[in-house]
């Protein structure tokens, strides 16, 4: 318990009031002093500790006094100390005489006192102005402490200067050396605390409290490095790049044309107007761009290969809003299939290709040997072996359907024989007619050489290696 001035507190002109508690439920903030007291002249000790006013508890009415931050649990002693005043005439202590101690047990109040030689006080002093204090305790100033001039030294104390509360400069600070603050001790700016510097324990801020606030940092070269001081992170140059770094290597850097990444880049989207190409390559050999119209994938650099690969699985070129209509789809080593409105028409297999409906083509070359197989047995199959040329059918009837069908020579100048529906069957040679078949017959043009005798309903009516030259009329 601090010392004091003035009375005793029992006596019946009490100067110094104390009051005294014993806590026995938790977390109790409230309490009442009796005998009131004087706004800003309470002392609150909570098991022996005293509190700081405004931290710790508040008392603004002269009646009650609130302990802060939770209050205080079961069992705590908690004692309150009201200073109150005492007025003394003046008093001229050489008539008390000089050779002893003067000791007074009540409070002093007065205007003015001169000491020529030290004054020792056993508790706390309280004063309102003063200059030139030489102190072996604490000191406490309630309305604070105005420093005209000449600084605050502080000597022969290696822990600094220790500030419990909130400290409030109207001008500029000078350190020497270094400011310590504890674990969630900040340094506030502005009027409205608007900027704040602290460590809560964990991590570090640099704060701007306020709402839509800017927080400026101003240099032409400004770095974040790491805690040693070894590795730079991010660098902003006026008039220059801006770096980000990855282990001290520089993986990103803007340009007077863009930015550079150096690796590979990962990306949620990337978005490009009209006309704005995405280059790849160092010399921008391939670009992709919308010209406002049509999309374009444009192979413009070194080689003429645009090459599109796939590990496994399928390389597709569909359409519609939703990708939902194939028009392409190659599978790795399987088929290439082609589509028509998404209905797939093509299909490379491998023995060839299989064609789903109708094929019309401007010609078909195939080389020797090579043979076309029509049915699902290959039942008919035309080639050339090299030699000679072959239609060649092992099922059923071969038929050859037309509304007039011929046979002409490799230069179709000439004809070879001719067919016409319900009508004659032609045969020529050189191109001249020899053999026409008619309703009642044939009709020969020219010699009718036979090798065996030459009979009509079982007559015979030339022999055989004699030319009949004759006509043969039935009736």
């Amino acid at each position: 318990m601090p010392g004091y001035l003035g009375n005793d507190p029992a006596g019946s002109a009490t100067k110094i009031a104390r009051q005294t508690y014993t806590t026995s439920g938790a977390a109790t903030t409230d309490f009442t002093f009796t005998s009131g007291y004087d706004v800003g002249y309470l002392d609150v000790y909570v098991n022996g500790e005293r509190q700081t006013k405004g931290k710790n508890f508040t008392a603004s009415d002269g009646s009650t006094f609130k302990v802060l931050n939770g209050g205080v649990g079961t069992g705590s002693t908690v004692e309150a100390i009201a200073y109150k005043t005492f007025n003394l005439a003046t008093v001229d202590f050489d008539d008390l005489g000089n050779t002893g101690n003067l000791t007074l047990s009540g409070d002093i109040s007065g205007v003015n006192a001169t000491f020529s030689g030290d004054v020792s006080i056993g508790g706390t002093l309280t004063y309102e102005d003063v200059t030139n204090i030489d102190s072996v305790g604490v000191i406490t100033a309630r309305s604070g402490v105005d420093i005209l001039s000449g600084g605050i030294d502080i000597v022969g104390n290696t822990t600094g200067l220790n500030v419990t509360g909130v400290s409030t400069f109207a001008g500029p600070i000078s350190v020497g050396d270094t400011i310590s603050l504890g674990d969630h001790d900040r340094l506030r700016f502005g009027a409205g605390n608007d900027l704040q510097i602290y460590h809560d324990g964990t991590d570090n801020y640099v704060q701007d409290s306020r709402d839509n606030g800017r927080l400026r940092i101003s240099a032409d070269i400004f770095q974040v490095i790491d805690k040693d001081a070894s590795e730079q992170m991010l660098k902003a140059t006026v008039d220059g790049a801006v770096e980000l770094s990855y282990n001290g290597s520089t993986k990103f850097e803007t340009t007077n044309n863009g930015t550079i990444t150096v690796g590979v880049g990962t990306f949620d989207g990337l978005s490009l107007g009209d006309n704005e190409s995405l280059n790849i390559g160092a010399s921008s050999d391939l670009r992709l761009y919308h010209d406002g119209t049509d999309n374009f994938i444009k192979n413009q650099g070194t080689g003429n290969t645009l090459r599109v690969f796939t590990v496994d699985g399928e390389i597709k070129l569909q359409s519609g809003s939703s990708a939902g209509n194939d028009m392409i789809v190659a599978t790795h080593t399987e088929s290439v299939d082609l589509y028509y409105n998404n209905s797939k028409k093509f299909e490379t297999t491998n023995n060839g290709v299989i064609v789903t409906g109708i094929t019309t083509a401007d010609g078909f070359r195939a080389g020797d040997n090579e043979q076309i197989h029509l049915g699902d047995s290959s039942d008919l199959r035309i080639y050339h072996d090299g030699s000679n040329s072959y239609i060649k059918n092992n099922t059923g009837v071969l038929r050859i359907h037309g509304t007039e069908i011929q046979i002409r020579d490799e230069d179709s100048n000439e004809n070879l024989a001719k067919f016409f529906p319900q009508g004659s069957v032609e045969l020529y040679y050189d191109n001249s007619k020899k053999l026409e078949t008619s309703g009642v017959g044939v009709t020969v043009t020219g010699t009718l050489n036979a090798t065996t005798d030459v009979q009509i309903n079982g007559t015979s009516v030339a022999t055989a290696g004699k030319a009949v030259a004759m006509a043969l009329v039935f009736g």
